[in-house]
């Protein structure tokens, strides 16, 4: 099952870097600008992290009688904040209105599929990078 499931994985980055490559090229053959690039991608992913933080924040604050739900709101409007002013970006970039928040919708979608994947290896990279060792107990009393 494990490997099946490493196969899985393996497969769907694959398929997401095909798909998002050829959406890439006929964007940039027709109005000349990548749709996938650094900067988006970690603009996105920043906003991605911290809405879902937002909404682990707001929903134990609601689970507490008395919880503050401020900072959830609040790093949920942040992340909002940084997908719109994304979308503006894009619609200075493109020729029409329509173009500009379609392109925004496709980046929002092959991003939010292609964070996961990409914090996942970017942790195990700095576990590997840190070179964590085994913590021993030697006084068990």
């Amino acid at each position: 099952m494990t490997v099946l499931t490493i196969l899985g994985v393996l497969l769907y980055i694959a398929v997401i870097v095909a798909l998002g490559s050829r959406i890439n090229a006929m964007v940039y053959k027709q109005y000349k600008f990548d749709l996938f690039d650094e900067t988006s991608i970690f603009t996105y992913m920043f906003a991605f992290v911290i809405g879902f933080f937002g909404v682990i924040s707001f929903e134990s604050a609601l689970k507490v009688n008395g919880g503050d739900t401020l900072n959830g709101i609040l790093m949920m409007a942040i992340a909002l904040i940084i997908i719109l002013s994304h979308l503006i970006y894009n619609l200075k970039r493109t020729p029409s209105i329509l173009v500009g928040v379609g392109v925004s919708v496709m980046q929002l979608i092959g991003y939010m599929l292609i964070t996961p994947v990409i914090l996942i290896i970017f942790a195990i990279a700095v576990a590997l990078v840190s070179q964590t060792k085994p913590v021993w107990v030697i006084n068990n009393d």
